[in-house]
């Protein structure tokens, strides 16, 4: 944790199959931790031990062929927590560490809501990446529209799922983010696409767009036969919508079917969603209502035929995304 900053949040995203069936109808799974500054809230003004800092969230979401549901979790200190020493965050018994003398490094992630639960060990397959400038992820102009952002784009992933009552043993890859700031989105920027995709030839692809006149897509890919992380910077990827789906909830309408071109790696895409509606209102933490989604990628590359899984997070199609100026999280 990096308390000097107003908001952090640590990520992780994934697709699982049942152990032994790697060809298996995908499940996929969101759990995310955010640090936010309570410095804006009247709760950090009380006196003496009522005092806070901070308030700690987190979102959890489990997604299939046949069903997407999600939950959320808000704490202040003692049942939130983020170590300023180690990977140890948790929110409300929702929890993902680094497990102390594991060779090799293994992670622990768990959380249960409802009918579900996932119970995790990660173990990096990749060192970490930065993206941006050794790390500083820009977002706009103003000299506060920017990240820290870091990456472990591939962790193997074995553990159990629980749906519904029943529980199996599932395989699978994850994808962890760890971005902290203390500004966000610049004026009349009105939220972002962002996507981590694990592609068949053992590449790991990170885009981000962040919306406004013009948008900014840049991105960051990691190819195993290179000896560092490839910086795609801005102008180099075109994205194009090529179909939508309109939430009956929210009202709002997200691009759940993309085309992604980059040129300098003879690389072409198009994804869709395992499902469409992969809605999360989180009225109850953030107060944002977002997309974020398991995506099944196919395409080429160099003209082969390339195909792969991840998740794609849209902000600001239903309301304000979070970190604009004047928008849930945003800088003030």
């Amino acid at each position: 944790a990096h308390p000097r900053f107003a908001t952090e949040w640590w990520y992780v995203t994934g697709h699982l199959t049942p152990k032994g069936r790697p060809d298996a109808p995908p499940s996929g799974f969101q759990l995310t931790f955010f640090r936010v500054s309570a410095a804006a809230s009247p709760i950090a003004t009380l006196p003496g031990r009522l005092a806070i800092s901070d308030l700690y969230l987190a979102h959890f979401a489990l997604v299939d062929e046949r069903r997407f549901t999600h939950a959320e979790r808000l704490a202040r200190p003692g049942p939130g927590w983020a170590s300023t020493s180690d990977l140890d965050v948790g929110t409300d018994g929702w929890t993902l560490r680094r497990v102390p003398g594991r060779t090799p490094e293994t992670w622990a992630l768990a959380a249960r809501a409802g009918g579900g639960a996932l119970e995790l060990e990660l173990s990096p397959a990749r060192p970490h990446t930065v993206h941006g400038e050794d790390g500083v992820h820009r977002k706009g102009t103003c000299a506060e529209c920017l990240s820290h952002y870091i990456s472990v784009t591939r962790l193997d992933a074995r553990g159990t799922l629980t749906r519904d009552g029943a529980k199996s043993e599932v395989q699978g890859q994850a994808w962890f983010d760890h971005e902290f700031m203390s500004g966000g989105l610049d004026r009349g920027q009105t939220g972002w696409d962002w996507m981590g995709l694990h592609l068949s030839d053992g590449s790991d692809l990170m885009v981000a767009r962040v919306r406004g006149d013009p948008d900014r897509v840049d991105g960051t890919l990691v190819d195993p036969s290179r000896p560092g992380p490839t910086r795609l910077p801005l102008g180099s990827v075109t994205l194009v919508t090529r179909g939508t789906w309109h939430s009956p909830k929210s009202a709002g309408t997200y691009p759940v079917r993309q085309s992604l071109e980059i040129k300098q790696e003879r690389l072409q895409r198009e994804l869709e969603p395992v499902r469409e509606d992969q809605e999360l209102s989180t009225a109850g933490t953030t107060g944002v209502t977002y997309w974020e989604g398991l995506m099944r990628v196919k395409g080429t590359r160099d003209g082969k035929p390339v195909t792969g899984l991840g998740y794609l997070e849209m902000t600001g199609y239903a309301g304000a995304a979070p970190l604009t100026p004047s928008g849930p999280g945003g800088s003030r």
